[in-house]
């Protein structure tokens, strides 16, 4: 059982997810997670995620202003919104999933946010604070197909660490698929994420 002392040393290169998931998720018997220094390749299906920490210390201000996503009005958009862009990526969420996170110990509703244009919301982000810890945790950022590479996932990323570091946070940490091919890790590192911690999720199926 990893402490929580023991995280907090080295939180990217200790655990694959962030400490308060570590408590609550059990990972089913045939999948292995494995940090980089540990892996060989004897697994019939892997998948590589990196895992990047963010110590709050220096943060661009967006030149954009953000709005808090309302979910009494936004939800169906911002469901709609998250598929379209993990359209093609096995990754899709509905309303079920929007209140499970609202249900995480984790959650806080300063951490959802998004950019709209001509009423439609173009890119979005959701965040959770572990006042346990005091870690912030990018959990959903997404930018609509036609509006990438135009910076708005850096507004995003960077008022969502604004917002976590007004709230207490002393560090931020972000994982993401190595192999994606719109280069989430790219984002995140232009917003002054750093490390070198990857991990494989790994399977015998």
């Amino acid at each position: 059982m990893i402490t929580k002392t023991e995280y907090l040393l080295n939180p990217c290169g200790t655990l694959s997810i962030p400490y308060w998931k570590y408590q609550t998720i059990r990972m089913p018997s045939n999948i292995k997670i494995i940090h980089g220094r540990n892996f060989n390749n004897q697994f019939n299906k892997i998948q590589r995620y990196f895992r990047l920490l963010h110590k709050l210390e220096s943060i661009d201000i967006p030149k954009i202003k953000v709005e808090i996503i309302n979910l009494n009005t936004d939800k169906t958009s911002l469901i709609n919104m998250i598929n379209i862009c993990y359209k093609g990526q096995s990754i899709s969420v509905n309303e079920n999933d929007i209140l499970k996170w609202c249900n995480h110990p984790t959650y806080n509703s300063r951490l959802w946010i998004k950019i709209e244009k001509d009423g439609l919301i173009i890119a979005s982000g959701i965040a959770e604070y572990d006042t346990e810890i005091n870690e912030g945790i990018l959990e959903w950022i997404q930018v609509l197909p036609e509006y990438q590479y135009k910076g708005y996932g850096k507004i995003i990323v960077n008022s969502l660490l604004i917002t976590l570091k007004n709230l207490g946070a002393k560090f931020t940490t972000v994982s993401g698929d190595l192999d994606n091919n719109t280069k989430p890790e790219k984002l995140y590192r232009s917003c002054g994420f750093t490390g070198d911690d990857i991990w494989y999720i790994c399977t015998d199926d």
